[in-house]
């Protein structure tokens, strides 16, 4: 009955843009098939394909053309299939396809992160938001991390539901290191919320996405006024500690008059936003693909534990942990926590087989797709961590070109510290009633798994596997 509602309201909505689609037929290229109305979105509506498969069968349809046409609903996308092209577009032409497509706008403050913000407003906060992620600074955010990693580790029993763990430590990380709070009461749930697609929820969430401006007329934010409420009362009872992220922000509002209260909570949303689906990714798929595989947990342990022999439990440290950084790219280019990325055109761009792209198309990078790809991996469905002994570079799990993800090297320290630390604790296995193959969430934006991981631990001895 849900669906036939949200199919109904969603038909209402967009059939008097149904003569709009028609670009790549005008332009000569090459469509994947879709349906009136819903184009490539009707199996994600039903709620039969998760988002990242419909991007992948259109990828896959056409196995030998460089660009492939697909629509979001009415509005036409082109995905690029091309490595290089796609270099050419986020690196040389780099100023033209700067703008993700979305929709800030001050009626609507949460809105108006950095990932939501254009042009020069884009430009300015990132600026501003920059000296946060230097080397300093991420030295003076480890020991919250480590933190949170030891408190984790010392909570948990012999077997753990994988992907509900790794959602309370990567709250439990950004309520501590972001927000500077001891309690994180309350952030798993609203985080949660805020990609909860279920019901009418969902409904919002492609207007606010696919019909922003429409959205807004209705009074449909980016997520419930509850929850907006939620993060301002967390800043209002955040503890302004030196170096830390709060106290980077309260700085900025402190010194710079454009950068006003709403404007801070949206930067500290986007943590939410940027900081928790993905790392809570990135953790339960590195943390499954080792339990599948004990010879590469095997190898991963024992480099883990003679760095911490040598050296100890330090941010130094973690740089040592080159097997580490292996086995974190081949998790990260299997299970890319964000599939995919748009940009829009904002000139004219001729695409190489001299079709002019009008100005205001969307194009799609679809990263999980790439890295997927057997023209750019030899094997590309088998995790083999040796493969980045010689990196490869058609890898983007963190984008490309000037507006890649600033958080990076944020996110991969979390990675780091978490995954060392457990690692030297506990020897892991799936438990048998993991599924096998995995399935994934329709309901979900990103590759979050259906059914439950579980995972069964068993403590290290000491010196076990020196």
């Amino acid at each position: 009955m849900l669906t036939t509602v949200l199919v109904v309201v969603l038909f209402s909505l967009l059939a008097w843009e149904f003569l709009k689609r028609d670009l790549w037929k005008k332009l000569g290229l090459k469509e994947a098939p879709g349906v009136p109305i819903f184009g490539n979105l009707l199996p994600v509506i039903l709620r039969r394909k998760p988002f990242f498969q419909v991007h992948m069968d259109a990828y896959n349809y056409f196995p030998d053309v460089p660009y492939v046409g697909f629509y979001n609903f009415t509005q036409p996308i082109l995905i690029i299939r091309d490595a290089s092209l796609i270099e050419t577009m986020l690196k040389d032409h780099a100023k033209n396809f700067e703008d993700h497509g979305l929709f800030a706008d001050p009626s609507d403050p949460l809105s108006m992160n950095l990932f939501y913000l254009s042009g020069n407003e884009w430009k300015w906060v990132r600026s501003k938001l920059r000296s946060s992620f230097s080397t300093s600074s991420l030295k003076g955010i480890h020991p919250g991390i480590q933190e949170c990693t030891d408190e984790f580790i010392a909570g948990i029993g012999d077997t753990i539901n994988l992907r509900p763990a790794m959602n309370e430590f990567a709250c439990n990380v950004i309520a501590k290191t972001v927000f500077s709070l001891d309690d994180a009461t309350g952030f798993v749930e609203a985080s949660e919320k805020v990609y909860d697609l279920s019901g009418m929820g969902g409904l919002k969430v492609f207007l606010r996405t696919f019909l922003p401006r429409t959205a807004l007329a209705l009074g449909i934010k980016m997520v419930p006024k509850d929850l907006e409420d939620f993060y301002r009362k967390a800043i209002s009872n955040s503890e302004r500690r030196p170096g830390s992220f709060f106290d980077t922000l309260y700085r900025l509002k402190e010194n710079e008059p454009d950068f006003t209260d709403d404007l801070m909570l949206a930067q500290f949303f986007l943590f939410i936003l940027a900081g928790f689906e993905t790392t809570a990714s990135a953790l339960t798929y590195t943390l499954y693909l080792l339990a599948k595989h004990p010879e590469a947990q095997t190898k991963a342990r024992r480099e883990v534990q003679t760095v911490l022999e040598k050296e100890g439990v330090s941010f130094d440290s973690l740089k040592d942990m080159v097997y580490l950084d292996y086995v974190i790219n081949e998790a990260l280019r299997l299970y890319t926590p964000v599939t995919s990325i748009l940009r829009v055109s904002k000139e004219n761009f001729m695409l190489p087989c001299g079709v002019v792209l009008p100005k205001g198309t969307c194009v799609n990078i679809p990263y999980l797709c790439l890295h997927r790809d057997p023209r750019y991996y030899s094997e590309p469905l088998v995790f083999k961590p040796e493969r980045w002994e010689s990196p490869n570079p058609v890898f983007f799990p963190f984008g490309i070109g000037p507006r890649n993800c600033l958080g990076m090297q944020l996110a991969l320290l979390e990675l780091k510290v978490f995954l060392s630390s457990f690692l030297s604790k506990y020897t892991i296995s799936l438990n048998p009633r993991t599924p096998d193959p995995l399935q994934f969430d329709p309901t979900s934006l990103f590759i979050n798994p259906k059914l439950p991981i579980y995972l069964n631990l068993k403590p290290n001895s000491p010196g076990e596997f020196q």
